[in-house]
């Protein structure tokens, strides 16, 4: 277990290494995404940095969400739940654009107008990194709202809280 846990830098440099040089990416922004260890350790940094940019941005615009709104005479209260729908539905967005865009363009042929090739290979299926990215996102989108939920920011409900942490476990089965 130490040996794995030893790698996990050495994986993490690695992915950092790929990612900045194809993508030009800042390399803090970028953990690696090499071993199971190392895939949960980017996920939950990307969790971070969600909450963080949640927290970040919900000082800075909160007042001027309230005040918006006291003119448009709608009531100021309801401004920590549209900027909390407004922050969820730009960061799920933002997934789904990226995963359509894994989906056509580096999927290995498999598309919905042409579903013929999806199944070719199962389960052993090649995992390009365009794919492996959106995945490990995902699964740091999922993790923000739960460790968001564990620490007060954003609160959800007893079901989605059960929803996200089934999705994970289903996510992480198919690794």
């Amino acid at each position: 277990m130490s040996a794995t846990v030893a790698a996990i830098p050495q994986a993490l440099q690695r992915l950092q290494d790929s990612l900045h040089s194809q993508y030009s990416l800042p390399r803090f922004l970028v953990p690696t995404m090499q071993g199971e260890l190392a895939d949960v350790a980017l996920a939950l940094y990307l969790a971070a940095l969600l909450l963080v940019a949640r927290v970040w941005l919900e000082r800075a615009l909160l007042p001027a969400l309230r005040r918006g709104l006291a003119r448009i005479q709608a009531t100021p209260d309801n401004a920590a739940v549209v900027f909390d729908d407004l922050f969820v539905a730009i960061s799920a967005g933002m997934l789904v654009a990226g995963g359509w865009a894994v989906m056509l363009r580096a999927n290995g042929g498999c598309l919905p107008w042409a579903p013929d090739t999806c199944l070719k290979g199962w389960p052993h299926h090649p995992v390009t990194p365009d794919f492996r990215l959106i995945w490990i996102a995902t699964a740091g989108f999922y993790l923000y709202e739960i460790l968001g939920t564990m620490l007060g920011v954003p609160l959800l409900s007893v079901e989605m809280l059960v929803h996200h942490v089934v999705t994970l476990c289903l996510m992480v089965r198919q690794r």
